[in-house]
């Protein structure tokens, strides 16, 4: 009795996937077609035997869909196709290229901010001084700016160009007495390695500013560029074999009147690792390239973070201007004994004065220089006519006059230009250490116990300077440690995604997963389960591939030229995570083979 019963479930089940199989009428293949092609004339009134006619539908026994109705199959199926694959990469390229859009306002909105507080501070400390060479430190932050877009500018020469005119110019108004050509004024820039006018700031300040600008814009070139190679990806158009794989997969059910079915999960997954087979050689060349964006978000996080190094120019590059006017009688003695003797101005070639009257020409509360050095004696010494002297007098002044340098800064003014610096200083400091405590707590301990230490740490804020982590986090610092973390985060998420894209458009509601009470899924030929080998990742792995013929010696010369722009882009990644220089002479390999 059991046995019949056995027998009576198999032939009942049998005879319901015949019926499934067989369509009796062509209706439902007619409604179909008249939804997606409002054409029903290549449509069948009765099924009919297809392997006599059709090509890509040809697998069933009967079908209700004519041989001319193939092309619309096809041109559907195509659709479809591009339009799950292009979704994917569309979405992604998107991702990539929103997050490079995010880095770049906030670099270049902390970089317009480091200017205008350079220029508060310096305007304040310095006054007319400052004011009437302002241009000399526009022009750094322009040089920066320039190398952040277009990378052809070197950071270390800007830097060095930079001191190097600054030099001259502090060296005329201190020596202001002399007369300087432009060939003197060569000379005292070529001794600045041997004076060291402005102290170890500019040594200090090239090595940790140049890495920071090379890895920020690095950083975000990368991120526009992986979107440049994912929309390039995009363009590639399936191949034949692929079109006709994935049509029989999704479009040719509706022949049979079967059209609300969906295709068995192993089946889906050998058509789209078929379609997707070439694109599978981009996955360990993408996950380096991830790689080593994460470590390069590492370094911007830490001992290359931009802010760091940016936001408190001002303050070392007036520390090097202090350290200028406290040593100016020093320098300025080398670098006679290097250049030569000057030669005396035009108004100094008169008998020295016993003693400078400083005054005259340096305003203590301005912080600036007057009357270019000359004091008001002198002045009134040439409407006297007391400059009438003879040749040997003059240079007899003139070699009083290189004997008695005076410093161009009495101590009052220099103390008052300290204590500005200093409090410019303390507060950068004061932002570190909030940054740093921050840093600290985000890592955080990697036990339990100590975890509960954050919570503690985190419930005593309440009576210790809560308000004070609130307004960290409110800050720049934060600011910027949050969008890398958030860049970072996306970014990560992308790992293995050629590997994993034809399982996520086969998980995408085209197919459906089998078991044992369920096996209602699309083969290829009929509602059944899918019995055939279900191939393993990679493009090696598809030359028996059963649904989708795959020549795994015919590469893709557009995914080739995707290959290689990755490859160059790690290689500079790499540089710039080493703190090396970063070449962008061949930027237009990246955007496949566009300029």
């Amino acid at each position: 009795m059991t046995r019949s019963l056995w027998l009576f479930a198999v032939v009942l089940c049998l005879a319901q996937t015949a019926i499934a199989s067989a369509p009796s009428s062509c209706y439902r293949t007619s409604n179909y077609f008249r939804t997606h092609f409002n054409d029903t004339s290549y449509v069948l009134e009765q099924p009919a035997v297809s392997s006599a006619f059709l090509q890509v539908c040809g697998k069933s026994q009967e079908t209700c869909c004519h041989e001319n109705s193939e092309p619309q199959l096809v041109t559907a199926g195509r659709n479809m196709y591009e339009d799950k694959l292009q979704t994917s990469l569309k979405t992604l390229s998107g991702m990539y290229k929103e997050k490079a859009a995010k880095f770049d306002e906030y670099f270049r909105d902390m970089l317009n901010k480091a200017r205008m507080g350079f220029h508060d501070m310096f305007k304040k400390t310095y006054g007319m001084m400052y004011e009437q060479n302002s241009y000399l430190f526009q022009d750094l932050f322009r040089d920066l700016e320039k190398y952040y877009d277009a990378g052809n500018t070197n950071i270390v020469e800007v830097l060095e160009n930079f001191f190097s005119v600054l030099c001259q110019k502090m060296f005329t108004v201190m020596n202001s007495q002399f007369a300087f050509d432009a060939k003197y004024l060569v000379c005292v820039s070529e001794s600045m390695s041997e004076v060291a006018p402005f102290g170890d700031v500019p040594d200090k300040l090239s090595a940790p500013l140049k890495r920071s600008f090379v890895a920020s814009r690095t950083y975000v070139q990368a991120l526009k560029i992986a979107s440049d190679i994912l929309a390039n990806i995009n363009k590639m158009a399936p191949t034949q074999e692929c079109l006709v794989g994935f049509t029989r997969m999704t479009q040719c059910p509706a022949c049979r009147g079967l059209q609300d079915s969906k295709a068995c999960n192993g089946y889906c997954l050998n058509v789209m690792k078929g379609c997707l087979a070439y694109h599978s050689q981009l996955d360990q060349d993408w996950n380096a390239f991830l790689d080593i964006m994460e470590k390069v978000k590492k370094r911007l996080l830490g001992p290359f973070n931009i802010e760091l190094v940016v936001i408190p120019i001002n303050v070392k590059i007036s520390e090097g201007i202090m350290n200028f006017q406290e040593n100016s009688q020093k320098v300025s003695q080398k670098v006679f004994a290097n250049c030569g003797k000057p030669t005396l101005g035009p108004s100094r070639r008169r008998r020295r004065r016993d003693v400078y009257n400083i005054d005259d020409y340096y305003d203590y509360q301005q912080g600036r220089v007057m009357n270019d050095g000359k004091n008001k004696d002198a002045g009134k010494a040439d409407e006297d006519g007391e400059d009438d002297m003879d040749d040997e007098d003059d240079e007899d002044d003139e070699d009083d006059e290189y004997d008695d340098v005076k410093p161009a800064v009495p101590p009052q003014a220099r103390n008052e230009k300290k204590e500005n610096v200093q409090e410019e200083s303390n507060e950068r400091k004061k932002q570190q250490q909030q940054q740093q405590r921050k840093n600290k707590n985000n890592n955080g301990p990697k036990n339990g116990a100590s975890g509960g230490g954050n919570k503690n740490r985190k419930k005593n804020n309440k009576n210790n300077g809560l308000e004070d982590e609130e307004e960290d986090q409110g800050g720049p610092a934060y600011a910027f440690h949050r969008l890398l973390k958030d860049i970072g985060t996306h970014v990560s998420s992308t790992k293995n995604f050629w590997k994993r894209l034809p399982y996520e458009v086969c998980n995408n509601e085209v197919a459906v997963i089998e078991t044992v009470q369920n096996t209602s899924c699309w083969n290829g030929s009929a509602l059944a389960s899918y019995a055939k080998e279900v191939m393993k990742d990679g493009i090696k792995n598809q030359k028996r591939n059963p649904e989708v013929p795959v020549d795994v010696t015919r590469p893709s010369s557009l995914l080739n030229e995707q290959v290689f722009a990755l490859k160059a882009l790690t290689n500079l990644l790499k540089n710039a995570y080493q703190g090396l220089d970063v070449e962008w002479d061949m930027e237009e390999v990246f955007h496949g083979g566009e300029s």
